[in-house]
């Protein structure tokens, strides 16, 4: 039974992907402190639609890059779902 859970997971789990994804998400991160906000709404956008990453933070983070780049309108529509968010911080 060990076992058989134990391949289950192996076969659900991508550890290339996560790889991949922490790897964007640290030049995502790098680009916002550089103030390459146009670099960094690329990266954050990778994240959310190549790679499929559904998380506040990176949303958060991509709303607060476009802001950056006085792009207001999509700045607006990534920051409204956030206040839907479970999580208040």
């Amino acid at each position: 039974m060990k076992y058989a859970l134990f391949i289950l997971l192996v076969f659900l789990i991508d550890p290339g992907k996560i790889g991949k994804v922490n790897s964007v998400k640290s030049e995502a991160k790098k680009a916002y402190l550089r103030g390459e906000y146009a670099n960094a709404v690329k990266q954050y956008k990778l994240l959310i639609d190549s790679l499929g990453v559904n998380e506040d933070e990176v949303s958060m983070n991509l709303a607060h890059s476009y802001f950056e780049l006085n792009d207001t309108l999509n700045a607006t529509n990534t920051y409204l779902p956030l206040t839907n968010s479970a999580n208040p911080k």
